[in-house]
């Protein structure tokens, strides 16, 4: 098999990709010349697997989802290799980065200083998102901010996982709510394979639900203002997570964001009797495989467990 020099790989990888979209382009560039500036890559077959470790070791406070994209370059820049006979396999199948083991808002994770609230923290907040919802009655916005911090309080769902729910995700007969994960704004695949779950609706979450289910007049759960697509944007101070930080403000909480809710949600989880078992189910941090194994086995436990949940100090 020919050893071919990295600089010949990499230059016969661009003249197949200049006829790519130029941002695709601009992305195989970064790539390849990133990996080719590591220290000991002068051949072809100095890429293996540790050379691909290596190099997204040199950039630990990148987003996870643009150390993904580049992977995905490279791994696509070696799939020339192997076609031109330059490597036998490619160095890059053997390393996942996990997605959804990380929230999707990196500002949101640059932000956060205090990971989780007390009890008391988060019912206070509740008790905010409902008092403002019986202070200004049939106002949508309120509702719907109500609605959307309770979600995120008793589900633990993450950010862009609520925001893009559809009606047809919430089943209410059999309190659970169905993850799927969705591109909204392109329309391409996601970043990662399609996630299919189920999360149990507890108890004190469901007339809150059923309530704004009536209300939303929308296909989408948290619908933005025009009710045609889902809430993921808006003018500075009206995006849910500026709207979310503003409530906690008005309740005396400092530091709320929508990831908080989750670690929260993870931090009280012994005091309401889960097992460690039952929250990595609720949190979903495992794979595809294993979630869609215990999705229909253990969906009355999932439901029972949800039942524990209370912000009642």
């Amino acid at each position: 098999m020919p050893n071919a020099s990295y600089s010949r790989f990499a230059a016969e990888v661009i003249e197949v990709y200049e006829l790519k979209e130029p941002a695709t382009l601009c992305k195989m560039r970064q790539a390849l010349r990133e990996v080719g500036e590591l220290e000991g890559v002068k051949k072809t077959s100095d890429l293996k697997p540790v050379t691909i470790v290596r190099w997204l070791k040199q950039y630990p406070d990148r987003a996870l989802a643009t150390q993904d994209s580049l992977l995905r370059s490279f791994r696509a820049a070696c799939s020339i290799g192997i076609a031109s006979g330059y490597l036998r396999s490619n160095p890059c199948d053997l390393i996942n980065l996990d997605l959804e083991e990380y929230e999707e808002d990196e500002d949101e994770e640059q932000e956060v200083k205090l990971r989780h609230h007390s009890i008391v923290a988060i019912r206070k907040i509740l008790e905010q998102a409902s008092a403002e919802v019986a202070q200004f009655p049939g106002e949508w916005k309120v509702a719907r901010l109500e609605a959307l911090v309770y979600t995120y309080a008793f589900s633990a769902l993450r950010k862009s996982e609520a925001l893009q729910l559809k009606r047809k995700d919430v089943d209410l007969k059999e309190g659970l709510i169905h993850i799927k994960r969705r591109r909204i704004r392109t329309g391409k695949k996601p970043k990662t394979r399609a996630s299919i779950a189920a999360v149990p609706i507890p108890g004190e979450l469901s007339p809150i639900l059923e309530r704004w289910l009536i209300e939303c007049g929308s296909p989408w759960v948290f619908p933005g203002v025009r009710r045609i697509g889902p809430w993921t944007g808006g003018p500075p101070g009206h995006k849910p997570l500026d709207q979310i930080k503003a409530l906690g403000e008005r309740a005396g909480v400092d530091g709320l964001t929508i990831l908080s809710f989750r670690h929260s949600f993870a931090t009280h989880s012994r005091r309401w009797g889960m097992s460690d078992a039952t929250l990595k189910s609720i949190l979903r941090h495992t794979t595809i495989r294993t979630q869609k194994h215990y999705l229909h086995a253990d969906a009355d436990n999932l439901r029972a467990a949800a039942e524990t949940v209370s912000f009642t100090p």
